[in-house]
């Protein structure tokens, strides 16, 4: 048997219309949808912000403030600069952002239908949409605030564009600049391009005005193309002059490297296994479209065929995109999910009733994502609050990632994939930050800055790790404060038998001393609780003549501020992330 040629062939070969008591398989799988889009709108208000929602907030503030300078995959940051300006918490603003990817998502439902419905049964195309709605990784990040559901509402678009109604020269452009926009705000849109260009070859193949539609379709190409060149001109002219004395040749080229790793597949690999595991009929759905597909390949039918198994090419994908983790499948899943219309119509006679399907589509993917609620945003909450209550304007300081979005965030951003590039370039940068932008805190939010900071961290791999001279300028450099919060401040310890010892002050400022004993520093008493101004520059600290006979050690803290505030409340026992990390 062919692959179905129009929505009338399908019309005639849908079985299975009607359920079990006569309900509708449409209803009982919009009903899955239904419930899956449920679960997920609660997780947007509730499940904690990852490292890289942070990130992706982050930017967008930095460019409000005039602070960034790369072009490359900072196009979202004209459209969210409008969310990192909004007067709330940078939680608050990223619930919003999440709201927002929470309607791509719909977005990316409708086109999931749009396409499945011109091959398949309207039974069959609700059951694509609920089986990707109700995915264990689309349940937990279909609505995260990152590039994934954004770019993959926009290709889903055009393809949905080019695939379905009559191609014209706003169909087309339309399309053209979606897959544009996509492509500025990531590079990983690609991954769609043989999937879009299948779909537009087919449609040109079965058109009885091939001459039209070609020219229509480079008519649309060519404002595709404009488009992504004026948008992105614009962008870069809109950093500044610092842009462009960035070299983005080498990010590029790491991007590049980012996209095509094949050994980050045994590492990632975990993370489909999983998801094959809970969303079983999802991928079975997938793996029989396809079988079907290939099964039913003819003279007649090759175009849509082919065109149909390159809506897979971005879950292949997977074995060699470095960066496939639990969110990435919200951007791969979506066009090989209409595969799974096919799979329904072909089984649909063979079901007496579509309620298991149904319940086996959602249930075993809910089950696995309801560990996401437990993840909550509790201690983010605590520790931003203090922050603000410790520094109250805006400072210098360094974390993982930008989680402190207001504040101008110092080093490299500390990804696994960050990290790697950081060790490879070999140069202390975060030292360097240290000495020259004198930050105020580090917000040890990440497993590097945990390890670097707190000798009781557990030890981590030297790929994980930072570099010899950026965890010293750290432990030597910042004191513990509160939680996860390490302020700018000196450790002092005169030994037994010492009369003094010398420091380095590198961040300049008010410090005050914490110490049991007053203490001379460069020939002057401070008493404990005073607070002293200091410039960059070496120090000596010795005993006072009244302490004693210099026969016992002393400890002692210079921490910086005018007796810098502490929260009044327990810090929180959880991390500041605790859930998935890549």
């Amino acid at each position: 048997m062919a692959i179905p040629a129009s929505r009338s062939e399908v019309a005639t070969e849908a079985a299975g219309t009607t359920g079990a008591a006569g309900v509708s398989p449409c209803l009982i799988f919009g009903v899955v949808t239904i419930a899956a889009l449920a679960f997920q709108i609660g997780l947007v208000f509730v499940h904690e912000i990852n490292w890289d929602e942070f990130y992706f907030l982050a930017r967008a503030a930095a460019f409000n403030r005039g602070e960034l300078t790369s072009p490359l995959q900072t196009f979202h940051v004209q459209l969210f600069a409008w969310l990192a300006a909004l007067p709330l918490s940078g939680i608050d603003r990223i619930v919003i952002g999440r709201l927002i990817m929470f309607a791509c998502e719909i977005g990316t439902l409708a086109a999931i239908f749009r396409i499945a419905r011109q091959h398949a049964s309207a039974a069959g195309a609700m059951a694509a949409v609920a089986a990707y709605a109700a995915s264990s990784n689309v349940l937990v990040h279909g609505a995260s605030f990152r590039f994934d559901p954004l770019a993959t509402c926009l290709l889903m678009t055009a393809l949905a564009l080019i695939w379905t109604g009559r191609i014209t020269v706003l169909s087309a452009g339309i399309a053209a600049i979606a897959v544009a926009v996509a492509g500025l705000v990531t590079v990983k849109s690609v991954f769609f391009v043989p999937a879009i260009l299948a779909a537009a070859f087919f449609r040109l193949a079965d058109s009885g005005e091939r001459r039209a539609v070609l020219l229509r379709f480079i008519t649309g190409g060519i404002v595709g193309a404009a488009s992504f060149a004026l948008l992105f001109l614009l962008h870069r002219a809109s950093l500044g002059e610092v842009a462009a004395e960035a070299a983005p040749s080498n990010r590029l080229g790491q991007n590049i490297a980012t996209m095509f790793s094949l050994g980050g597949f045994p590492w990632t690999g975990r993370y489909l296994l999983r998801s094959m595991v809970t969303s079983f009929l999802l991928w079975g759905g997938i793996a029989a479209g396809t079988a079907l597909v290939l099964a039913r390949l003819s003279p007649g039918s090759r175009a849509r065929g082919l065109a149909l198994l390159a809506l897979t090419v971005p879950l292949l994908s997977i074995f060699v995109y470095r960066n496939s983790f639990p969110y990435y499948y919200v951007f791969a899943l979506a066009p090989a999910a209409v595969l799974c219309a096919l799979a329904y119509d072909a089984f649909a006679e063979r079901l007496s009733s579509p309620l298991p399907l149904a319940a086996g589509l959602l249930l075993p993917p809910l089950v696995a994502a309801s560990s996401a609620y437990s993840a909550g945003q509790t201690a983010q909450r605590e520790t931003l609050t203090a922050i603000h209550e410790i520094f109250p304007e805006p400072v210098a300081y360094i974390d993982r990632n930008g989680s402190v979005t207001d504040y101008p965030r110092l080093g490299f951003f500390m990804s696994t994939l960050g990290t790697s590039y950081y060790r490879q370039r070999g140069r202390p940068e975060i030292r360097q930050a240290i000495a020259e932008r004198h930050p105020r805190f580090v917000l040890a939010n990440g497993p590097g800055l945990s390890a670097a900071l707190d000798p009781d961290s557990p030890a981590l791999p030297d790929g994980l790790s930072l570099l010899p001279e950026d965890a010293q300028a750290l432990r030597t450099n910042f004191v513990h404060h509160w939680g996860s919060i390490w302020v700018a401040g000196k450790t002092i310890s005169i030994q037994p038998g010492d009369f003094q010892a010398t420091t380095e002050i590198v961040i300049p400022g008010p410090y005050t001393l914490e110490a049991e004993v007053p203490l001379v520093i460069d020939g002057a008493i401070l008493h404990p609780g005073e607070v002293r101004e200091f410039v960059v520059g070496s120090r000596t600290i010795g005993r006072h003549a009244g302490t004693g006979d210099g026969q016992g050690g002393i400890k002692a803290i210079l921490r910086y501020g005018a007796n810098l505030p502490r929260p009044a409340k327990p810090a929180p026992s959880d991390p500041f992330f605790v859930g998935f990390s890549g």
